[in-house]
């Protein structure tokens, strides 16, 4: 039994450690490592772009196309949250719209720098290895406004509106 959970609590904390390792790869200039941390056939879907890669490949390229347009980017782990095989990474990013387009050249650089609160939600392997990544942000902070900079983490306002609704199920009010 106590080898099981020595096993249990190993597999935990390797799941936990893909979202510190996700982190360092946005901030690292290497999309090969970065790369890496995705099974061979891993995706990542960017929701804010209407973008899915897949395969180390196209996960690769997606992080060269970023970094190209955003050479300082920083990634920093704020929260992480796991259960099973997934994981659930609460991030703020850092950087300047400074070098090359995205979407496919339908968003010039602005040169402005930003600040924004990113959600990636993982689903890992057995082997610590991300299968799919989907990434959630909003892109109208990339401008010069962060719409949520005088708000506490999590919206206070935004969670206090969530818990005093009540929750609808297939047509019933539940209270």
């Amino acid at each position: 039994m106590d080898t099981v959970r020595r096993k249990q609590g190993r597999a935990k904390m390797d799941v936990l450690a893909v979202a510190q390792k996700f982190c360092a790869g946005w901030t690292s200039l290497d999309a090969q490592a970065f790369s890496v941390l995705f099974a061979p056939e891993g995706s990542y879907t960017d929701i804010a772009f209407r973008i899915t890669r897949r395969g180390r490949d196209q996960v690769r390229e997606h992080h060269r196309i970023w970094r190209t347009a955003v050479p300082e980017f920083a990634m920093l782990n704020e929260h992480a949250y796991e259960s099973g095989s997934t994981v659930i990474v609460k991030t703020v990013c850092y950087g300047t719209f400074s070098g090359g387009d995205l979407g496919g050249s339908k968003l010039k650089a602005t040169f402005k720098s930003f600040r924004a609160r990113a959600i990636s939600v993982f689903e890992v392997n057995g082997q610590s290895q991300i299968l799919a990544c989907t990434e959630y942000y909003d892109r109208s902070t990339m401008g010069d406004e962060t719409p949520f900079d005088q708000l506490p983490w999590p919206h206070k306002d935004l969670a206090e509106a969530a818990l005093s609704t009540r929750m609808v199920t297939a047509g019933r009010r539940v209270s």
